[in-house]
């Protein structure tokens, strides 16, 4: 499920702004961006994640912003080695004279980082987690409202399901009947005695109504459609547990349009089907 929060929290001579965004994934997929000299409470972001969120991708962006000014810029060392490798390896593919000095290096404002002093975890924790906090809550509250219109949708389409359901098992006990019936005229066209083949063709009704019995299917069809209906009126994360009933619905619709060899029945099927399909991509979207 996709959202959005932002929370913000002040310490002494800081200020964290943190930003949790989410989409997406059946499963949950917790990732912090910080700077680098706090990326040591990245684990500790993760787990208030965890806590507060069961499925999607969740990423918390965090902004550390000091209330006493940078105390001015410092060369990073490393990215300055790689940036004059960069400009040699670029110099020697493109074929330009010269020499590459000091003077290209000041010229890049990536190779400088701001001096700000580094605060202890102990000290800037409680404040991230209070504005972590804050981002979560206005994001869950952004996912719980696109849940709710989630909700309606899979209820407008389980009722559909639940629909055709009632049609195939009114039409049903008519199948054998109008096997018999058929089976009849084949055996008239064919100028057999009908009277000789009666109990040839009674033994081949029964066989064919046997086969063709969806009573169980139908029955299990119910308790699905009726579980599925309880679990989505719950509150909390029922995700999971939907896309087992629906997986189970779908068994026994695959089913039932094997058995029912008729072609009213198996035009039903597929539309219980087709509804079921747009259910599963929904549920695996949700908690």
């Amino acid at each position: 499920m996709t959202g959005y929060g932002r929370g913000e929290a002040s310490g002494a001579n800081f200020r964290v702004v943190v930003e949790c965004s989410s989409v997406n994934r059946k499963q949950l997929d917790a990732a912090a961006l910080l700077p680098r000299d706090y990326a040591v409470l990245e684990p500790r972001i993760r787990e208030q994640i965890a806590k507060a969120v069961q499925r999607g991708r969740v990423q918390a962006a965090v902004n550390i912003q000091s209330e006493r000014g940078t105390a001015g810029a410092l060369l990073d060392g490393t990215t300055a080695r790689q940036f004059i490798q960069e400009l040699k390896t670029l110099q020697a593919e493109l074929g330009i004279p010269g020499e590459i000095t000091l003077d290209h290096l000041l010229r890049s404002p990536a190779v400088f980082r701001e001096s700000t002093p580094v605060l202890e975890t102990s000290t800037i924790w409680p404040v991230v987690e209070k504005a972590l906090t804050q981002a979560l809550t206005a994001l869950i509250k952004m996912r719980r409202a696109e849940g709710a219109q989630l909700r309606l949708d899979l209820q407008r389409r389980i009722m559909a399901i639940g629909r055709a359901a009632a049609a195939i098992a009114k039409r049903a006990p008519a199948v054998p009947k109008a096997h018999r019936v058929n089976l009849l005229k084949r055996l008239k066209a064919a100028r057999l005695d009908a009277e000789f083949t009666h109990a040839r063709v009674a033994e081949e009704i029964a066989l064919f109504a046997e086969r063709c019995d969806i009573s169980e299917e139908a029955t299990r069809i119910q308790s699905h459609l009726k579980q599925f209906s309880q679990k989505l009126a719950q509150a909390g994360g029922q995700g999971r547990e939907l896309e087992f009933i629906a997986q189970e619905l779908g068994r026994e619709f695959n089913t039932t349009g094997a058995k029912a060899s008729d072609a009213g029945i198996s035009k039903l099927v597929v539309e219980a089907k087709a509804e079921l399909e747009k259910i599963r991509e929904q549920l695996a979207n949700i908690e």
